[in-house]
Order: C-alpha cells, then sequence, then structure tokens
C-alpha cells in the first residue's frame, strides 16, 4: 500500500475529467482490501446514474465501513441547488453532525422539497431522456476527435461515465518550452471560436507538465451547442497544430 499508514481512500467513479468506472469486481475487491487493511474508503459516487453501458455499482453492496457521497447536482440535474446526502456507519453520524452543523446548519426547505420530486416515477422517466441526450452527445464528441488528424483514439480517456471527454495532445501538439500548452490552446479557442474547454492544468499535479498536454471536454449542454461546439473546434485545430509544429521548428 506504499510508504506510511494509510487512514483513508477518496475515488471517484464515475471520475471527473476522465469519466472512468470502476467495475463491480473492481469495486468489490478495492472495497474487501480496504476493509482488511483498515483504511476508510469514501466513495464518491456523484456521476451515479450517468453511464453508457457499463455497469455500476455502488460501495454499500460490498463494504458496511465505506462512506458514500452523492448529490443531486449531475444526474438529478440540480446543480447550484448545493444538495447532496452521506451514507455512512453509525459510528460516523454524531461526527457527521457536528461537522454540518458547523459548515451549514441545514439546507434550505425549497431545495429539500424539489429533491423529493426526484424520486417521483414521471421525474426518472425525464432523467433518463437526459442521459439519452448526453449519449448521443458523448458519441457526436468521440467521432469528430476521431476525425483530428494527431489525436489518436488512445489519447481520449474512456468516457464510461459522467459527461466528459478527457484528452491528451501527446507530444507532437504542445511546445512547454515556448508555453503552447492545454491552458494556451483553450484560451486561445475561447478567444477566436468562442467555445470553452478546461485544461488539465485544474485537474492534473501542478509538479509536472500532464495538465499542459491534456483538457476536458464536456458535452452537458444541449445536443446542437455540443455539435457546434466541435465543429468550430474542428476549424480551430489545424491553426493550433501548424502553430506548435512552427514553434518546435524555431526551438
Amino acid at each position: 500500500m506504499g510508504e506510511g499508514r494509510i487512514r483513508g481512500l477518496i475515488l471517484s467513479s464515475p471520475s471527473n475529467p476522465t469519466g472512468a468506472m470502476l467495475s463491480p469486481h473492481e469495486l468489490r475487491e478495492l472495497c474487501e482490501l480496504c476493509d482488511e487493511e483498515g483504511i476508510r474508503f469514501l466513495s464518491d459516487e456523484i456521476y451515479h446514474g450517468i453511464s453508457y453501458g457499463k455497469e455500476e455499482a455502488t460501495a454499500l453492496m460490498y463494504s458496511s465501513t465505506a462512506i458514500v457521497i452523492n448529490s443531486f447536482s449531475k444526474y438529478y440535474s440540480m446543480s447550484g441547488w448545493r444538495l447532496g446526502w452521506m451514507v455512512l456507519p453509525y459510528d460516523l453520524i454524531d461526527a457527521i453532525n457536528v461537522l454540518q452543523q458547523n459548515m451549514f446548519i441545514n439546507a434550505p426547505t425549497i431545495s429539500q422539497t424539489a429533491a423529493l420530486r426526484c424520486w417521483d416515477e414521471d421525474t426518472i422517466d425525464e432523467l433518463e431522456g437526459h442521459v439519452m441526450k448526453y449519449r448521443a452527445s458523448r458519441e457526436h464528441v468521440l467521432r469528430e476527435l476521431g476525425d483530428l488528424e494527431g489525436i489518436p483514439t488512445r489519447n481520449v480517456a474512456p468516457a464510461d461515465g459522467g459527461f466528459y471527454v478527457y484528452v491528451d495532445l501527446g507530444d507532437d501538439n504542445v511546445c512547454p518550452d515556448t508555453g503552447l500548452g492545454s491552458t494556451e490552446m483553450c484560451r486561445r479557442l475561447l478567444e477566436e471560436a468562442g467555445v470553452a474547454f478546461t485544461p488539465g492544468t485544474d485537474f492534473e499535479d501542478p509538479n509536472n507538465n500532464l495538465g499542459e498536454r491534456r483538457f476536458r471536454i464536456s458535452y452537458a449542454g444541449g445536443t446542437d451547442m455540443v455539435k457546434r461546439a466541435m465543429e468550430l473546434f474542428a476549424r480551430f485545430w489545424p491553426t493550433w497544430v501548424k502553430l506548435v509544429h512552427d514553434a518546435k521548428s524555431k526551438s
């Protein structure tokens, strides 16, 4: 398990920014390992419900000591309402109550009332419709990326769940010595095409250069908007590739 005593493990599945998911088998083995080693496992399941063929599982199926965190922000489309929940062992309830009282006391009544409607049958039908739209947008983004010269399929994270695609630009499409990485690419894309992607520096370890190689695409918006954004990115891409190529030639 590495050097020193590991007291806790936090893991998100599906993950932001990669969209990667643990299989039920992988999650079970992780829960069993944490229980055997006395490690508290905190399972971030905020993107549960938004997946594309890979079977979902919750840590509650495999461990009585795990802490599960979920939210109404993603699958339930209540982003901005700042409402979620935790499932945790009885011996932690008092400690979590104290922590909660120091942070915000309680959620607004209107938020709680709205959240209760999320489990109504007609609401679930609507939410599943959202997932179908995410699926269509995801397929479009992956297809458009596959058509871009210089971004091989292996450079795109699996995107098994959530509503993000995480892309590695690769060595050929960045020139760190001249500041041409994902941060600069995203800045230029926003200014020149009006499309907002997120540079990998928001997610990666600042002590390495991986953040400047990677960027995240969100397809949570409307399908037409996503298609338009990818069309504009496809037009922008050759300009970026040429810029990097010219910079490499001069450096």
